[in-house]
């Protein structure tokens, strides 16, 4: 049987980094990376929030990661919802043993969560229908909320070459047009590196903030800038934190950011000056992105949970992401039940 800890230091959870960081490239999640993970505990955590992450062990080893937190009596997880999806990970094959010890873990904190609220995840994770028919005591309802899709591109097996080869004839022609314009200008893009990533992370979010100037964005957050850089020393050396910067003449034009764990690759967010928008930046650097990823031999590039037409013409698949929240029997179900109604417009 697996035992299930609960764990509500950060620092003794990062004594588990290792096993972890191994758990998350298993099952392909990058934000399930524990080197971003805690920078975001560290740096972007609600006030008042506490952690509950519950290790699952076999003996001596680790088996499953489900970092939780307490944010009143509604629990998510780590890095939610600035990023999403996340979820718990696993060894393969042993999720649902796993999400056994998880439910019996959580079910049996003083205080019980009166919600675990998953946010936006893959239509097929199974963890949050694991957790509710594993929890002991009374089976929970799940709710679900509006599905968005995922657009994905595959590079499985490809070659840079061959992946342009893929392309439609116009998307081919704008991807070399725009290359050779950076190329003809001077402009360079570069890797962001451990030595840069702090001044590198300023302005991408000055370009990001910029061009959302007319709306919120949660780049603008107190705790943003230091999540990024504590997160970028903890990942570049892997290769996993990697923020494509386009510089022209001694200055960045716009930037990038993916992250990478086990072959899948996330494209977390962007930023560019308008100014320089006839170079296109924003498409210099996913082209980028995508050699570098192939040279890695990366197998999936995800452009997170969006309807924009642009991600859809430079992907080649859809997943669906649908929001999950679990209400645990119990005295406080109704409330919960009531509060995730007028949230979710339900």
């Amino acid at each position: 049987m697996l035992r299930g800890e609960t764990v509500a230091d950060e620092g003794r959870l990062r004594l588990h980094a290792a096993e972890w960081t191994a758990l998350a490239d298993s099952c392909g999640r990058p934000y399930a990376l524990p080197g971003w993970a805690l920078a975001w505990w560290r740096h972007v955590r609600p006030a008042g929030a506490e952690l509950r992450a519950v290790l699952v062990r076999d003996g001596e080893d680790l088996v499953a990661v489900a970092p939780f937190y307490a944010d009143g009596s509604r629990y998510r997880l780590l890095a939610s919802p600035l990023c999403e999806p996340v979820e718990p990970v696993a060894v393969r094959g042993r999720e649902r043993e796993a999400a056994v010890a998880v439910a019996a873990e959580l079910a049996g904190h003083d205080g019980r969560p009166r919600a675990l609220d998953f946010g936006t995840q893959l239509s097929t994770s199974e963890w949050v229908s694991d957790l509710r028919d594993a929890w002991p005591g009374g089976q929970p309802s799940v709710r679900e909320g509006t599905t968005v899709p995922m657009h994905v591109l595959s590079i499985e097996g490809e070659d840079y070459e061959g992946w342009l080869q893929s392309r439609s004839s116009k998307q081919r022609a704008n991807l070399r047009r725009y290359r050779r314009k950076l190329d003809e200008a001077g402009a360079a893009i570069r890797l962001s590196t451990v030595d840069t990533v702090e001044a590198d992370v300023d302005t991408f979010l000055r370009l990001h903030v910029a061009r959302h100037e007319d709306e919120e964005t949660p780049l603008a957050g107190e705790g943003i800038a230091s999540m990024l850089v504590e997160a970028g020393r903890a990942l570049i050396p892997d290769g996993r934190f990697r923020l494509f910067c386009v510089d022209l003449d001694g200055r960045m034009i716009g930037a990038r950011l993916m992250l990478a764990a086990g072959g899948e690759v996330t494209a977390w967010n962007s930023g560019f000056d308008d100014a320089h928008g006839k170079l296109s930046p924003s498409l210099n650097t996913f082209a980028a992105g995508v050699a570098l990823a192939i040279e890695s031999g990366d197998r999936h590039i995800d452009m997170g949970p969006d309807t924009a037409d642009h991600k859809r013409r430079l992907t080649d698949e859809e997943r669906n992401l649908v929001s999950r929240v679990l209400l645990p029997p119990g005295r406080g179900q109704l409330l919960a039940r009531m509060r995730l109604a007028l949230r979710l417009g339900v």
